[in-house]
């Protein structure tokens, strides 16, 4: 698979926040405009696909998460 990108990932449990580096992940995206009678509108969708030598054990992303492109050290 074709690995173009890293992310890191915000896992919230029990109200706490957790952040996980994952390297060598298949990112991309698109962005969808829209003419409208109001204006433009943007609508962007990401697709990130994590090949199982590099996700970490016992990882899995739940609804809530968050996933960044990059690494981002602090919050």
């Amino acid at each position: 698979m074709y690995t173009n990108k890293d992310i890191t990932v915000f896992t919230f449990v029990n109200g706490k926040c957790k952040r996980t580096e994952i390297k060598k992940v298949f990112w991309t995206e698109s962005i969808d405009r829209v003419t409208t009678d109001k204006g433009i509108k943007h609508h962007t969708t990401a697709t990130v696909y994590v090949p199982l030598s590099s996700r970490p054990d016992k990882f899995s992303l739940n609804v809530g998460d968050i996933v960044i492109k990059g690494i981002v050290r602090e919050v």
